[in-house]
Order: structure tokens, then sequence, then C-alpha cells
């Protein structure tokens, strides 16, 4: 998994949101044939009104009374949304896939989601495109999170939640490594002399 995704995962995660990454968004051609339009980086879902450890990140405009789904675009630059994701039929697929409307509803959902960033469904749900990256340039319908903001909400919940995380460590590979050199600044009780030598 590309390092920049797996970070915004554990970054939705941390957030509330179930997610899934690259996920792979494939249209059935003829003769039993299929053709890959395009992955998806990220897409979340999150449930209002959860138990939440901690609290949610400003910079995401989580809508706290409605469930909340995240088609999102990882990026090392920019933070945009990939041409192929701004194809109707892609994202009327997307809805479909994950539930959030019925086939019916996906085209007129897709459209209005493409043209203003964010769309609620006739089911009540939320959906967002967002864009994460290290830099923000043109203007844009769709929210987009710097990857600064994310890497300082992973560092901020490690730091308040410091005994929770340093002794039930993490099985994500990138918290994991935040939560390692977390561990290393801080230090840890000096070596006696003798075990210096070993």
């Amino acid at each position: 998994m590309d390092i920049a995704v797996a970070m915004v995962r554990a970054y939705l995660q941390l957030n509330g949101y179930f997610t899934v990454t690259e996920y792979p968004v494939v249209r059935k051609m003829g003769n039993d044939t299929y053709r890959t339009l395009t992955d998806i980086d990220v897409a979340g879902f999150r449930l209002p009104s959860g138990e939440l450890d901690y609290a949610p990140d400003p910079a995401l405009r989580i809508p706290e009374d409605k469930p909340d789904m995240i088609i999102g675009e990882v990026k090392e630059g920019r933070a945009v949304i990939n041409e192929t994701v701004t194809d109707p039929e892609v994202v009327a697929k997307i809805l479909r896939r994950f539930g959030c409307c019925s086939a019916g509803e996906a085209s007129r959902a897709a459209r209005a989601l493409l043209d203003r960033g964010a769309v609620e469904t006739q089911l009540g749900h939320n959906v967002r495109l967002v864009a994460f990256g290290t830099s923000i340039e043109e203007p844009a319908a769709y929210l987009r999170v710097l990857m600064s903001d994310v890497v300082a909400y992973l560092d901020k919940y490690i730091q308040q939640n410091w005994e929770l995380v340093r002794t039930s460590g993490s099985k994500d590979a990138i918290f994991g490594v935040m939560l390692l050199l977390a561990k290393a600044r801080r230090g840890s009780t000096p070596m006696a002399p003798s075990d210096r030598r070993r």
C-alpha cells in the first residue's frame, strides 16, 4: 500500500471511519471481459453518535448527526481529485457499490457530488469528495486536507493519549512507526554502564 494512503487510512480510523483503501472500480465489458476504470485511494464510512475515544479533527468537517462517507484521493503533491474520479459513471458505481443510494438515484447523486463536493442521499447519508495532499492551490468544490494536518493530528493523538498508546502499541504500520518515533524521542530509562558494553 502507498505510504501516503496508509497514513490517511490511520488518520481516518482515529476519526471514527471504517476504511477501504486502493479499491478498484471495474466495468463489465462485452464477452465477459472487465476493465478497471480507476481505483479509489481511500473510502471511509462513519456512523453518527458513536462513542468517541478522541475528538475528531475539525479539518475534516465531520457532520455530527448523519452517516458520512468519504471518497478520498491521496497525493504527495497538490491535493486534487483524479480526473477519472470526476467521471459521473465512476462515482455512480462507487455510490451503488457502497450502498449509499439506489441504482436509480446514483446518477443524480454522482452529478451533484461532482458539482458541489458533497451530497446527501435519499437514505440520509452524507457523501463527500476529499483530496489529501501536501499543498492546496486552485479553488475546488470539494474539501482538501493537508498532509501536514494529518501528521499533526496523529502526533497530537499520541501525545495526549501517551499512557494508552505506549502500552497498547499498534498493528497499523504507519501509526506503529509514528509511535516508535515518539518513544525514541521520549527516550527510556538510562542503561547501567555494564549494559552498554554488551
